[in-house]
């Protein structure tokens, strides 16, 4: 209570203080924050806070608001090496730590950033605080005005420019995530509901909601790889069958052969990888079959008539099964002649005679009856001449088998007898026979004879309700057992005779006799060996033969097939085949694999050539078609499925869950299937009903944000609209009241979801790392490559220094270099770009040899450091070739590109050679079409510089003799130290934010590092916002090279800002829109103005003409104090040898329109644009005719044909028609395909856009705008006019409404460069 006591006056707190005290109330969850940002100690933060109280000089700076909008300072103690971060208290006179950290910081070079003091730290923990307490207890109170002063001073700090830039890139990063989203809304997903589960609350970071899990009916990975597969566009019409051989493999088949492009593949191979399969490379085309042997005659018939003569000979035979028995060997020898004699080619014959005797005991078997009478229970034993014995027992007793008396006997059947007093023939009882008015049980199993016996027993008891006396009466079948030592001696005797064989444990004898004698024979032997004790009870003699086909005996079908075989492989290689049976060897079932139907067609041959060796017995039947089939083997990949399941787990979160009723769905699907199948469709009809349904899944009822999901389940948090839904309708509760079975859910899709958010995750690891990613309190963000990024990706200041001497670097490049010219900023820029040790930022205007940068930089970071792992990268293919294709062959350098299918039509053979998969088609099967590849390259190298000095051909000749001569052992050889070696990895930035990418790095490299020496990203001012963050995640050093003064991300006019338009968010598009500067110009423009020496301007171009150039060079003032240059000599651009280096000759005459010295034209076209029905695009009539009026006068002109048939390139000789607008581009390639621009004349037609990066001797420009309202559109972005002119060489023509573009000031200064004409001049001219 005393400090409601205390009173303040102003002279109280008039003391000054040689250090301000600084009060900082900390909290142990502080701590345990601050060790995310302590990387260099190994005391803990408790301990390191602890030794930062008392007096130190701190810089203190300014660090933006946090998310509860607190204003956030970081006190640097640069003594220390730490920063500690902290909020101001709401009293603002003491402060909240937040955390320490020992990561390098760097001081604003701006006054107005930072406030440099002596601080006098002190500190208390917060559950213990209490301000006025501190003060009085530390002699504090004479100090509050100054402490006050001190908080509030900082309010005055600025922001510094990396939190701003921070902050600024987050927005547009979100704005552009948050416009993807938008565009993906009706790319969902329906799923029908299974289970409705119950409303659950739950408790996350102090907040209580409500929860709902549904189950619903999903396809399993299978089935959802099956769909997939059978809607791929370019095979759907094969039918292709999908067969699971487990639940992890199967194939892909198609009926007949199909051409599997790689656009194929990579489709299939797309989907496949969508639901956790990978698809083979390897394509097989097999036909299978089967050869049979069969006989030409139906057997049956055949013994019809061997019956026929045997009868007319003996009838006394039997025939059972095959088998012919007789009575003596002369009707056995007749049939085995008349076999020879009249079915050689058919059938054949076999003895099997098989005689059985037992033998019998000679002992006295009286005394044995005597015996087992003895035993109690036995009441008779009755004994067979045979010597079989049966013992009868009754009562209550069983057979005690252990008795003295039973041991030389052998029980092999035994039987119960029940006979109920009061039978009833009624009572059947499961298990038991009727005999009388008994019931019988007989088993041959002794030993669970007496259990059963048991059970049997009780069940007549039951069966008779326990009322009658059941009398028991039990049998046993035995025999007296020979003497089985003296059977053992004669079994082992006799082991390898195959015509006896003894039987010890049955006392049985078979022999297997050639004939009648021979059975005498066999008889004599056994009886020698019996002695005194047994005898042999022999039967009458009886042969048996067998007829076969002769293609049931196995030599036969193995001699034929094998013949067979050999024949077919002489043509077919490939041919494999097994036998169906290994038994009989009847059928044997074949494959062969074939890449060609021409190669087939030989195959066929083949097959009916070997036929024709056995025409009577072989036959061919192919298993499908006489194509066989297309296989693709595909594998279930555990990789892909963690990462599936993961994107189900998180890929959704936040992501709405809307319901749509089944009854009013389904309901208005059925009247769509039935309106199409009227006999007269009404189409308005069917129109309308399909716009209702597409309005229905528009307004589904928003049930609630998703915060998990499986592949059967979804939980989500239930929205505040649906349980206001529910309460409108007494539903509270009770979601199953309006939730039924049957339901749809709408929900995005996984593959857009997971990308989207790939692009986030790489956000917040450049703009959060190290913090808890959002909605998890023990998952935190991981930092990039380079953790530093975050900070001078924003501020470059914060970027490091150069680690060498710029101008000693620079000399190391000029000895070193691969590329013969280099200008002085082209040599500036390599050696900023490899000295950097985190960043370097280039900026390439048009035609100034950024391909010829990247190259030697990449050729200098190998020289630097051989085993880097360098990552180049553009958001176009053409960037990324082109530099590929400057560093072909270098010593050192292997390069892999990686493509998609969507976009690997566009590439060429320079983008090709490198892709793994086109080296390994090589490694196995080398072709024309394929020679040209990294790895032969690299062998090519080699053999090119080994010596031919004679003193060291013993040691080198054999090794130039296999890389001559490249088996596959050569081949394979090098294609792995390749991939082993591979130090180069080319991709577009869209592969970059792809699982290809991750999957290719842990292939080459061998571990999930995801990180490389050096990302070298071109054309960065084209790229979006979120194309550039994934790649930058990857660098521990980035080098970003682009030209804002080029076209920006995504400006054509189907880009975001429209498609967002069209979707009705218009305030999304705004947003996006809103952003005036691409993310490479905020970091140029930062980076030029307060860290130059990391950025570089190239200044030199060699493209165009000095006249086209002049059209474009005041657009470079700003960056380049004397402007661009133009790096060709006046001799050279003019030199009218056209392949000359450096000439920009055309040669070209027109009287009145063009001459030799024309380079840049401007032809005046008054006509007004036009605006198709329903589209945002322009058209300009008079503009397309102007263009078929220029190409005609160029045709007639002299000189054209001329220089025409001067370039070697197909690109050199193609004409370049570019336009702003979709809708004109549309026009004139119809103009093209309809013949109204001579198709003889090779053309490039296309929007700027697509034209940046590419250029062309001879460009003629559409600019379409021209209206009274002076509305220019986008074609008044000087990116675009940039763009535009600046990709001819040596003829720059320019279609358009002057007077209209020069009163745009950009346009105007172009224009006056230009020379002018007027379309009716021209006109004149043509006719």
């Amino acid at each position: 209570m005393a400090e409601l006591d205390r009173t303040f006056t102003e002279e109280l707190f008039t003391e000054v203080l040689e250090s301000t005290p600084c009060i900082i109330v900390y909290s142990q969850q502080a701590f345990e924050c601050s060790k995310n940002y302590l990387k260099s100690t190994t005391q803990t933060a408790k301990e390191i806070f602890e030794s930062i109280l008392g007096v130190h000089q701190c810089k203190i700076i300014y660090k933006g608001k946090t998310k509860k909008d607190f204003r956030k300072y970081q006190f640097i103690i640069e003594e220390l090496k730490l920063s500690i971060y902290v909020t101001p208290r709401q009293n603002l006179t003491e402060f909240s730590l937040s955390y320490i950290s020992d990561e390098e910081f760097v001081v604003p070079t701006d006054p107005s950033e930072y406030k440099s003091m002596n601080l006098k730290f002190m500190a208390e923990e917060y559950i213990n605080h209490n301000f006025m307490d501190f003060l009085d207890r530390n002699d504090l109170m004479t100090s509050y005005r100054e402490i006050k002063d001190f908080c509030t001073s900082l309010l005055s700090l600025k922001e510094p420019v990396r939190e701003i830039n921070r902050e600024q890139s987050r927005k547009m990063w979100k704005a552009y995530i948050d416009g993807e989203r938008a565009l993906n809304t009706d790319k969902k997903e329906l799923f029908i509901v299974e289970e409705v589960g119950t409303i659950e609350k739950e408790h996350y970071n102090n907040r209580t909601y409500n929860t709902l899990t549904l189950k619903v009916k999903a396809p399993t990975l299978q089935e959802r790889l099956t769909s997939a597969i059978k809607c791929v566009q370019a095979t759907k019409y094969r039918n292709p069958n999908i067969d699971f051989v487990t639940n992890e493999k199967g194939e892909i088949s198609f009926f007949g052969y199909v051409d599997i492009t790689e656009e194929i593949l990579e489709e299939l191979s797309n989907v496949s990888a969508d639901n956790c399969y990978k698809v083979a490379e390897d394509v097989k085309h097999i036909l299978s079959g089967s050869l049979t042997l069969k006989s030409s005659e139906n057997l049956d018939d055949l013994l019809e008539s061997i019956n026929s003569n045997l009868n007319d000979y003996d009838p006394n035979y039997s025939y059972a099964d095959g088998v012919y028995t007789f009575n003596d060997d002369s009707q056995a020898l007749y049939l085995e002649e008349l076999i020879k004699s009249d079915y050689p080619e058919t059938l054949t014959t076999e003895r099997r005679t098989v005689m059985v005797a037992s033998f019998k005991s000679n002992q006295d078997i009286a005394s044995i009856i005597s015996e087992i009478k003895e035993i109690p229970g036995v009441i008779d034993v009755l004994d067979s001449v045979s010597g079989q014995l049966l013992i009868k027992t009754q009562g209550k007793s069983y057979l005690n088998f252990n008795s003295l008396a039973l041991q030389s006997i052998r029980i092999v059947a035994c039987r119960a007898i029940f006979t109920p007093t009061d039978f009833r023939s009624d009572v059947q009882i499961e298990g038991l026979s009727v005999s009388g008015n008994s019931y019988i049980f007989t088993s041959n199993d002794s030993y669970s004879f007496f259990n059963t016996a048991y059970e049997m027993h009780q069940k007549v008891i039951a069966a008779y309700d326990n009322k009658t006396f059941i009398k028991k009466e039990y049998d046993y079948g035995c025999f007296v057992i020979p003497n089985k030592g003296l059977l053992r001696e004669m079994q082992l005797k006799f082991v390898s005779n195959k015509q006896i064989k003894v039987k010890a444990a049955s006392g049985l004898v078979e022999f297997y006799p050639a004939d009648y004698n021979n059975y005498i024979e066999l008889l004599s032997q056994v009886r020698q060996h019996c002695g005194e004790s047994l005898s042999i009870q022999e039967q009458e003699y009886h042969p048996s033969v067998v007829i076969k086909l002769l293609s049931d005996d196995i030599g036969y079908c193995k001699k034929v097939y094998k013949e067979v075989a050999e024949k077919i492989t002489e043509i077919a290689p490939s041919f494999t085949a097994s036998f169906e049976n290994d038994e009989t060897c009847q059928v044997l079932n074949y494959t062969i694999e074939y890449t060609e139907l021409e190669e087939l067609a030989s195959f066929h041959d083949a097959i009916n050539s070997s036929i024709s060796l056995y025409p009577s017995l072989l036959t061919n039947d192919y298993e499908l078609n006489d194509e066989g089939k297309t296989i693709l083997s595909f594998e279930f990949d555990h990789q892909l499925n963690i990462k599936f399941e993961k994107n189900l787990r998180n890929g959704y979160i936040n992501e709405n869950v809307n319901l749509i009723k089944a009854n009013e769905y389904d309901a208005i699907n059925e009247a769509i299937d039935l309106a199409y199948e009227e006999e007269y469709q009404d189409y308005d009809e069917i129109k309308e009903l399909r716009n209702n349904r597409t309005q229905m899944l528009k307004d589904a009822l928003k049930l609630g944000k998703c915060i998990g999901r499986k592949l059967n389940s979804i939980k989500f948090e239930i929205s505040s609209e649906f349980i206001e839904y529910m309460e409108d309708r007494n539903f509270q509760g009770h979601v199953e009241r309006f939730i039924h079975v049957g339901d749809y859910l709408q929900f995005p899709m996984v593959g857009k979801s997971s990308e989207l958010q790939r692009l986030a995750d790489s956000m917040l690891r450049i703009t959060n790392p190290n913090q808890f990613y959002p909605h998890s309190k023990t998952k935190r963000i991981p930092a990039p490559a380079n953790p530093r990024l975050c900070d001078f990706l924003f501020d470059p200041r914060y970027a490091g220094e150069f680690d060498e001497n710029l101008e000693e670097v620079k000399k190391r490049i000029t000895e070193t270099k691969i590329e013969k010219f280099l200008n002085d900023k082209q040599l500036e820029a390599v050696a900023k770009a490899v000295s950097a040790p985190d960043i370097a930022i280039i900026q390439g205007p048009p035609g100034t040899g950024k391909t010829t940068v990247i190259a030697e930089i990449i050729w200098q970071q190998i020289l630097k450091k051989p085993d880097s792992k360098i990552l180049l990268t553009s958001q176009t293919n053409l960037a990324v070739d082109n530099a590929l294709e400057r560093l072909q062959g270098r010593r050192g350098i292997r390069p892999v590109r990686i493509q998609n299918a969507s976009t690997e039509k566009e590439i060429g053979i320079e983008a090709k050679r490198y892709m793994l998969d086109f080296m390994e088609d090589w490694c196995s099967k080398p072709r024309a079409e394929n020679e040209d590849n990294g790895a032969n390259i690299w062998i090519d190298s080699i053999l090119k510089g080994m010596t031919d000095d004679t003193k060291y051909a013993s040691v080198i000749n054999q090794w130039k003799r296999d890389l001559t001569v490249r088996d596959r052992n050569t081949r394979e050889y090098f294609y792995e130290a390749y991939k082993s070696n591979v130090n180069l990895v080319a991709a577009t930035c869209s592969i970059c934010g792809s699982k290809q990418l991750q999957e290719i790095y842990k292939y080459l490299f061998g571990n999930n590092e995801n990180a490389f020496d050096v990302v070298i990203m071109d054309e960065a001012s084209k790229a979006t916002p979120l194309e550039m963050s994934v790649p930058m995640v990857w660098g521990k050093k980035i080098i970003i090279i682009g030209d804002h003064k080029q076209l920006p991300p995504m400006m054509n006019e189907n880009n975001i800002i429209t498609s967002l338009k069209k979707a009705n968010q218009k305030v999304l598009a705004e947003t996006i829109e809103s952003f005036k500067e691409s993310q490479f110009e905020i970091l140029f423009r930062t980076a030029f103005k307060l860290k130059p020496s990391i950025v570089a301007t190239l200044d030199t171009q060699y493209r165009m003409h000095k006249k086209i150039m002049d059209t474009v060079g005041h657009f470079y003032s700003e960056e380049l104090e004397e402007g661009l240059k133009c790096g060709l000599a006046d001799e050279d651009m003019d030199n009218e040898q056209y392949n000359a280096r450096g000439s920009r000759y055309h040669g070209i005459t027109i009287p009145g329109f063009i001459d030799p010295q024309t380079h840049a034209i401007w032809v005046n076209v008054n006509t007004y644009e036009s605006q198709p029905s329903g589209s945002t695009s322009y058209v300009n009539y008079g503009e397309l005719d102007a263009i078929k009026t220029v190409i005609k006068a160029l045709q007639k002109a002299d000189g054209f044909q001329k220089f025409m048939d001067s370039q070697e390139k197909p690109e050199d000789k193609e004409i370049g028609i570019i336009t702003f607008y979709g809708a004109q581009y549309g026009k004139i390639k119809e103009m093209y395909k309809d013949g109204k621009i001579d198709k003889s004349l090779p053309c490039r037609i296309n929007v700027v856009d697509k034209f940046q990066g590419m250029e062309r001797n001879i460009i003629i420009i559409s600019t379409v705008r021209s209206n009274k309202e002076k509305h220019y559109g986008f074609a008044e972005d000087i990116r675009r006019i940039n763009v535009g002119f600046s990709r001819a060489r040596r003829l720059l023509i320019v279609i358009g409404n002057r007077d209209f573009f020069r009163e745009n000031a950009h346009y105007k200064k172009s224009i006056d460069e230009m020379d002018h004409f007027d379309i009716k001049q021209l006109q004149h001219l043509v006719r």
